[in-house]
């Protein structure tokens, strides 16, 4: 029997670390700040966790909708040629909410979103008997979430704060290389708290950035439902008010 060497311990490295199945991943939180009827927003950023394209409309002078989507794409990470992990990664949601602009330029929102996601993890190596062996897991999820923002616009800097309560239920496992979750719960609770700086340097384009902070609001001792505690992004946006721009004087 061969001894095992350096690609036989990363394999077995990545098969601990398969114990804990990544699924839940931040998306970048979509801020819009709306203030008037007519008011919409189309941004995109790139981020820690992949790629984000968002939309914000104004329906009314109260009522907004938005949109998000996040993608991870497909990020493979290469030990060696036989051994190797990819990861995917893809979410979408939809939210309806209110907003409010104050004679002080404060600006208040507050949505109730609700989305769902799917990641998947695939790995192979060459294990101690140096035949290849892989692992795969794949689960899907609904998150439901309360999101309220506040801003101040100051000149052409905005500067945006956005705590979240989110509910996720896990389901559709497929998992290969273990079933301890089928033990475990499959709905927990987060709280995140994200702050934006926004700078209008053209007439209707912003640029962004984003910090998230993000931890379990409840019992999360469970190794197994990994999730990602920080999310830093860039992004531009586009915003556009059709309201005003077709009104007829």
């Amino acid at each position: 029997m061969k001894k095992p060497t350096i690609k036989h311990l990363l394999f077995l490295v990545s098969i601990f670390g398969l114990s804990s199945c990544g699924i839940y991943r931040q998306n970048v939180v979509n801020t819009p700040l709306l203030q008037q009827k007519g008011q919409a927003q189309i941004s995109g950023s790139v981020g820690f966790t992949g790629y984000d394209g968002q939309l914000a409309y104004a329906m009314t002078k109260k009522i907004a909708i938005i949109a998000n989507y996040s993608d991870l794409g497909t990020k493979q990470i290469n030990y060696s040629s036989e051994n190797y992990t990819i990861n995917k990664h893809n979410f979408y949601e939809m939210g309806v909410g209110c907003f409010k602009k104050n004679k002080s330029a404060l600006t208040s929102e507050y949505f109730l979103i609700a989305g769902k996601g799917t990641t998947s993890r695939y790995n192979q190596g060459l294990d101690t008997s140096m035949k290849i062996s892989s692992t795969f897991q794949k689960v899907t999820y609904n998150r439901f979430c309360f999101q309220a923002d506040y801003g101040k616009t100051i000149r052409k800097w905005e500067y945006i704060v956005s705590p979240r309560i989110m509910l996720l239920n896990y389901y559709n496992i497929s998992d290969n290389s273990t079933d301890t979750y089928k033990d475990l719960p499959a709905t927990y609770l987060y709280a995140d708290i994200t702050g934006s700086v926004r700078y209008n340097f053209l007439k209707y384009f912003k640029i962004y950035g984003q910090l998230n902070f993000t931890i379990p609001a409840t019992d999360f001792k469970p190794s197994y439902y990994e999730f990602s505690p920080f999310n830093c992004s860039i992004g531009l946006l586009v915003n556009m008010n059709f309201y005003n721009a077709n009104r007829i004087e």
